[in-house]
């Protein structure tokens, strides 16, 4: 008897759009460190960055499910490169930074399509520094918005 093969789960690529030093980095960056504080989780690079990036490609492997975050948005080679690796480790989720250019969101959207993953389009909360919110409530918007991306990342 044949066993059944169980179906291929959905896959999602999770792209924080937004203009250049926006936040994007900074937002994911922050998922990253609230996996390993509130979850545990152990990452592994998937490229190992140049030393002066701060931008990071990280594999997370939870039961059941992989999770990439990738923070390098900008437009360059660099972005198709990392946007292919993190789909080479055929996780789940991406999570991405993508600028708000329309070539580069249509390179998501091409790399997504031809490997069958759906795209999630979303902006984080942005705040010039003359805008008068508080770096108090500035913290928590962030905040807030890694939580959510993280519940998202859980649920799909």
């Amino acid at each position: 008897m044949k066993e059944k093969e169980e179906p291929e789960k959905e896959k999602y690529i999770i792209c924080d759009c937004a203009p250049n030093n926006h936040g994007k980095s900074e937002t994911l960056l922050g998922l990253i460190r609230y996996f390993n504080k509130y979850f545990g989780y152990k990452s592994s690079p998937v490229i190992t960055p140049i030393r002066k990036m701060k931008d990071e490609l990280l594999l997370f492997l939870l039961p059941g499910k992989k999770i990439v975050v990738d923070t390098y948005g900008d437009p360059s080679p660099t972005f198709s490169k990392w946007l292919n690796a993190a789909v080479d480790t055929k996780a789940e989720i991406i999570l991405a930074a993508c600028r708000t250019g329309k070539p580069q969101k249509n390179m998501v959207s091409r790399i997504a399509a031809s490997h069958g993953y759906k795209v999630i389009w979303f902006s984080n909360f942005y705040w010039p520094n003359s805008s008068g919110v508080s770096t108090r409530k500035q913290h928590l918007i962030r905040q807030q918005e890694i939580e959510c991306l993280s519940g998202l990342a859980h649920t799909l």
